[in-house]
């Protein structure tokens, strides 16, 4: 299946959610598992034109429309997230999950949502995949470049590709340790 073909049945009201306070310090990490190119950022705004109602046509879908992507910031395609979050989040450590102890401080935030990769929110939701806009404060790190790049619409990764995770570093202690006694 096409990921973006999914069609829009976000329920922003469901209960069930899990909120970020209520997570331990080591599940507190995005999965971020590839870079979108100009061409995917494109199928993706194109495909947010063609799948959202008019009725759900926020500002946060203006804003993700009119989005141009500039030298600081990149388009990063997130796993399940470990929570219900409003925008903007703050991060400052990123990590590679295979060998969790290659690590990197850098300020980042995540600015835009969009779930599974159409369409625009203002949080990122838990249990849900999303296309999220990073912003990063000393410039993209190399590590971001290593990343699995799509350029299309997509519906899987390259086995052992690179997957990152991007944390407060207060948590990254125990996420680390978490992540090796697995």
């Amino acid at each position: 299946m096409n990921l973006l073909d999914e069609q829009v049945d976000c329920d922003l009201s469901n209960s069930n959610m899990v909120i970020e306070s209520e997570c331990n310090s080591d599940e507190k990490f995005l999965i971020i598992e590839a870079v979108f190119s100009k061409e995917a950022i494109k199928a993706s705004q194109e495909k947010s034109q063609q799948k959202v109602p008019k009725k759900l046509r926020s500002s946060y879908y203006y804003q993700f429309l009119n989005w141009k992507k500039n030298k600081d910031e990149a388009a990063l395609f997130t796993a399940y997230a470990y929570a219900y979050m409003d925008l903007p989040i703050e991060y400052d450590c990123l990590f590679q999950v295979q060998n969790p102890e290659d690590h990197i401080l850098t300020p980042m935030l995540v600015s835009q949502s969009i779930w599974e990769g159409y369409y625009p929110i203002g949080q990122i939701e838990d249990g849900h995949k999303h296309l999220c806009v990073f912003s990063f404060l000393n410039g993209i790190p190399a590590v971001i470049h290593e990343l699995h790049v799509v350029y299309d619409d997509f519906a899987s990764f390259p086995v052992n590709s690179l997957t990152l995770g991007a944390c407060k570093y207060q948590d990254y202690k125990s996420i680390k340790e978490k992540i090796i006694s697995e």
